[in-house]
């Protein structure tokens, strides 16, 4: 068998529900199925590699497409193992502490212990970092489609997943298929950006899927990790069980599920598993497809030798077997994961604020700092904010008033009622804005906005008509080019804001922050229903 490692960094918030219904509170899953990860091959593959290859690679399990786990540091971190418990009320000194209650000698009497559920750990020796997903809710309307504004009654949430954290999940196939799975190898190796979950099509869903540049550390099980009379197996997915003979599903692991014979049995005190059922969505039948009952992810299964003798090597062999294949059904689509669970009694939290978080390392002042390029500095320099002073103050002002009474000026020349807007709309103000933070002197500034085809407000272009001789205006942006006067026209806005720009009084750097208090001001100014009427300054 062998196995590829993936990260899977989300460039977007997605949204991944955790139930079907369509009523309710929405809650998302809070970290990627592997069945996302199957979807996402077998649309590129799946008709062309033919039905005998299609059904080996995507039904089979042969290929076990695993769920993709928050990344800490190096490590794909596990579930939450649902035999972890702490204080409910922490005694001093015991905040911190998380008891492995496999271990029942571990509990004290009086002392009350709630059960951790919740997050993804990674073990470091005494200690454990636990880390869970950041998620959002956000509210959202459905638009009507006749009128394109918000539908009544069609108000509704969901929780996604935060963009930027890094999730690492793995493939892992037979050596029977090893030339199949090739192309597919492609997709989780190219940084490919692909789409995943709901919304793909309202700013939800980017993930870009790369090859994980250093080793993955995760340690594979091995014979030492089955010495003894008593072993535990950690469910690392959700499993999906059926009885062998009835098809029934079955709501705990078997000693049979991992090879072992009547002389091993499933010990109840010492387990501890939560049963839940789902209905998966087809996005390619368009569908929702027949019910599964599950065992929860972290669930943990303790086994005990009825003979009191220790594990034979070929039953040491068979349980590494099924460790290795997973056990089950459904293991293509990610189900079926589990681990020997071979950990102490008691371990200190270490809680992360980063699901991407590694060890830090404290640097020293020379070690930290980077040297810049000349570029760079100046660049860094540039984009310092910087205050007006008194005098850059006075001619903002000026210029806000010389737009005010210039407004009015058109109006009354070119007989607008007063209902009218003929002034630059808020996305022309915009793009103006966006122009002075990009720009670094007014020469650049002024090519942006008033010269070449792409410039931002254009003049008027008047052409001849070859066919009759007949003169052609052509006016893109004629909100900046309406005259204040017939007798001259070159009484604009387009030529008021070329004159701020040029205005001797304001360097560069004070160009541009004045250019962005201008706009801002204009903005205030129109936003006033009686600005032009003798409203408030």
């Amino acid at each position: 068998m062998e196995e590829l490692y993936f990260k899977a960094e989300l460039l977007d918030d997605i949204v991944l529900s955790m139930r079907t219904a369509t009523v309710g509170d929405h809650k998302s899953l809070d970290y990627i199925p592997g069945s996302v990860f199957l979807g996402i091959a077998a649309s590129r593959f799946y008709n062309s590699m033919g039905g005998d290859n299609a059904w080996k690679i995507f039904h089979s399990s042969k290929v076990r497409f695993c769920n993709a786990y928050p990344m800490i540091g190096y490590c794909r971190g596990i579930p939450m193992p649902l035999s972890f418990h702490s204080e409910k009320v922490p005694r001093a000194g015991k905040e911190k502490l998380v008891l492995n209650f496999t271990f029942p000698e571990e509990r004290e009497e009086g002392v009350q212990y709630k059960q951790n559920r919740n997050g993804y750990v990674c073990f470091n020796n005494e200690k454990i970092n636990i880390v869970t997903p950041s998620k959002t809710t956000r509210m959202r309307t459905a638009v009507d489609a006749k009128t394109g504004t918000a539908a009544k009654t069609q108000l509704y949430s969901y929780e996604s997943l935060n963009a930027g954290q890094i999730f690492l999940g793995k493939i892992q196939w037979d050596d029977s298929v090893s030339e199949l799975i090739e192309p597919i190898k492609d997709i989780f190796t190219s940084g490919e950006i692909v789409r995943v979950g709901r919304s793909k099509t309202a700013s939800y869903g980017r993930v870009q899927i790369s090859k994980l540049d250093d080793e993955c550390v995760e340690e594979r099980p091995n014979d030492e990790d089955l010495n003894g009379k008593t072993f535990s197996i950690l469910a690392v997915s959700d499993l999906c069980l059926k009885d062998f003979k009835t098809g029934t599903p079955k709501l705990i692991v078997t000693p049979d599920f991992l090879g072992l014979g009547n002389n091993w049995e499933y010990d109840e005190k010492k387990s501890f598993s939560r049963p839940f059922s789902i209905c998966q969505y087809n996005a390619y039948r368009n569908e929702i497809e027949m019910q599964k009952t599950l065992i929860s992810k972290g669930s943990v299964f303790t086994f005990n030798s009825k003979s009191d003798k220790e594990l034979t090597p070929e039953e040491k062999n068979n349980i590494l077997t099924a460790v290795k294949n997973g056990i089950g059904n459904a293991k293509g689509q990610g189900f079926g994961e589990i681990e020997i669970f071979n950990i102490g009694k008691e371990f200190l939290k270490t809680d992360s604020d980063s699901i991407n978080s590694v060890e830090e390392k404290e640097l020293t002042p020379e070690e930290g700092k980077e040297e810049l390029t000349p570029e760079e500095a100046e660049w860094l320099e540039w984009i310092k904010p910087v205050f007006l002073s008194i005098d850059v103050e006075d001619v903002v002002e000026k210029y806000v008033d010389k737009f005010v009474e210039l407004c009015k000026k058109i109006r009354k020349n070119q007989n607008f009622d007063k209902r009218t807007v003929f002034w630059p709309k808020r996305a022309q103000w915009g793009k103006i804005l966006k122009v002075s933070r990009l720009c670094k002197s007014k020469k650049d500034l002024y090519s942006k906005l008033f010269e070449g085809e792409t410039c931002i407000i254009k003049p008027i272009i008047i052409s001849r008509i070859e066919k009759n001789d007949d003169l052609k205006e052509k006016n893109p942006d004629k909100e900046w080019n309406y005259p204040a006067s017939y007798e001259n026209d070159t009484l604009t806005l387009r030529n008021w804001l070329s004159g701020f720009i040029n205005d001797s009084a304001m360097n560069d750097k004070e160009t541009k922050i004045a250019l962005q208090e201008l706009v801002k001001r204009c903005k205030d100014k129109i936003s006033d229903k009686d600005w032009l009427n003798g409203g408030a300054r």
